[in-house]
């Protein structure tokens, strides 16, 4: 019994279960022979805004929750490029996913303005066909996400009808 429980609790069992638990919707979702080529990421001002709220208006409670709402905001959003498809996920308690198959990408649209620019954050709108369209949060390197969606829309070009 007591040899049962220790494999139960050992430290690679458990470190197997944080491992399952931790992976992020982009993970879990993946199919075969799919692969993530780029993680979008929150820009690290806004992290800043956060604690700014929390500092600047934590004495009062809307600092407090402003704080949380922003963290939970972040937190509970993930987004990205696999080889086959771009992928919004939000929320935590009730999820809610937006994604488009990489050869149905008809256009990236950047959104970026002056601090954006000098910081390195702005937001992309991923149009595919019809009307399917996927608004991305201020992300940073939004560039780089851009690159990735191209790529993974090279490399799955359309098909002849």
């Amino acid at each position: 019994m007591q040899a049962a429980a220790r494999r139960i609790f050992s430290d690679a069992a458990l470190r197997k279960t944080a491992k399952r638990v931790m992976q992020s919707y982009l993970d879990k979702s993946l199919t075969t022979g799919e692969h993530i080529i780029y993680r979008g990421r929150f820009h690290w001002l806004r992290w800043v805004l956060a604690w700014a709220a929390l500092i600047l208006f934590g004495w009062v409670v809307i600092g407090v929750i402003a704080f949380a709402w922003m963290v939970s905001r972040m937190m509970t959003t993930d987004f990205g490029v696999t080889n086959r498809r771009v992928v919004l996920k939000r929320g935590f308690f009730t999820r809610t996913t937006e994604e488009i198959a990489s050869e149905s990408v008809e256009s990236v649209e950047l959104r970026q303005g002056v601090f954006g620019r000098i910081f390195n954050f702005g937001s992309l709108r991923v149009s595919g066909t019809g009307d399917a369209e996927i608004q991305m949060p201020q992300m940073a390197a939004p560039i780089e996400f851009r690159a990735a969606v191209e790529k993974s829309r090279t490399d799955h070009p359309r098909s002849a009808a």
